[in-house]
Formats: C-alpha cells, structure tokens, sequence
C-alpha cells in the first residue's frame, strides 16, 4: 500500500493499507502497532486527495488511540501518530491544532531520535509547510524551513529527493512571501 501511496496510485494505496489495518488487528494476528502504521499512511492518503476529511480524522485519530494504547508513552510512534493527525489537522484548515501536535511531535523527536534527525527535519517541514499554509508567520515557516534543510543536507545531501521536496517548498514560500531574489536563487538551485 505504501509503495502505491508513494507513486500516487492513491485508489490503490486505499485498498491494500485498508485491508493491511484489518489484517494486523486480526486475532491470528495481532499486530496493534503495524496497524496502527498502515492507518497512519491511509491517513495521509486521505488528506492528500480528494477522500472526504472525514476518513482521514477517522484513520489518524484510531492510529493514534492504538498507539496509546500499545505503545510508550511519549515514545517515537506517539510522536509519529501525533504528527499524521497534524497533517490531517492542516486539511482542515486547523492550523492551530495542528501546531500544537506538531509542537508536542518535535519534542519527542528531538529527545528521543535527536535533534539532527530525519524525523525531526520532517517535522520541522510540516511545522514549516502549517505556518505558510495559515498565512499566519511566514518568518517563522522559513525558519523552520531552513533548519529542516540544514539537517538534511548534512544527513543525505543536496541530491537527496528529502532535501529536493522541502528546497522547493522553501522556494514557494519565499515566493508567497514576494522574497522574489530569494525565491529566484532556492528555484535555480534546485533545478541546477
């Protein structure tokens, strides 16, 4: 389901992570957490796409009640779910919840898988990606931004599709935010 998800095969990715989330819940199977993750990626599915709202709140909020329930508190899949729901939250144009579970995500992250990490550059991205969207502190987007760039240069390189993504999202706020010279230099580099 994920590798549909990842080549925008959304119908499909729906179908496989759907039966994947009923087929680790089974009684034969029981694999709370790895359904927990399948409804977490079916999460992001719906709300990258035209599902109604409603299934992915649906999806994140039972990914993160399974975490809760078989997971460490404040462990790195809480973070994880916490983040999906925050993506969700976006697609509602709730931004404010959104920073909050993005917020408390980072946290966690950083305490627990370090602040240079992928999952704090994601993070840091998404952070970025609910200021702009809000059109609430587009300043504090490109702060965020950028530190979620600096880690990803240094963890992958310039060349990494990670680092790629979030230099044209940079580009795109910059550009939002008439920073045209800026906007300009981040859309060179990243087609150089």
């Amino acid at each position: 389901g994920t590798a549909y998800r990842y080549i925008g095969e959304s119908a499909r990715a729906v179908e496989f992570l759907s039966q994947a989330a009923i087929l680790y819940m089974d009684q034969r199977v029981q694999q709370p957490l790895s359904s927990a993750n399948a409804l977490s990626a079916l999460a992001v599915v719906y709300s990258n796409n035209k599902y109604p709202v409603s299934k992915a709140e649906a999806a994140a909020l039972e990914a993160l009640r399974l975490r809760e329930e078989f997971a460490e508190p404040d462990s790195l899949p809480i973070a994880d779910a916490m983040n999906t729901l925050a993506i969700v939250r976006q697609s509602q144009d709730r931004f404010d919840e959104a920073e909050s579970l993005l917020m408390q995500s980072l946290a966690i992250r950083k305490r627990l898988a370090g602040a240079e990490s992928k999952q704090v550059a994601s993070n840091l991205h998404n952070l970025a990606r609910n200021y702009h969207l809000s059109g609430k502190d587009t300043d504090k987007a490109i702060i965020y931004l950028q530190q979620a760039l600096d880690i990803k240069r240094k963890r992958g390189g310039e060349r990494d599709p990670d680092f790629e993504v979030s230099q044209g999202d940079m580009g795109k706020i910059l550009r939002d935010s008439r920073k045209w010279e800026q906007a300009y230099d981040v859309l060179s580099s990243n087609l150089a």
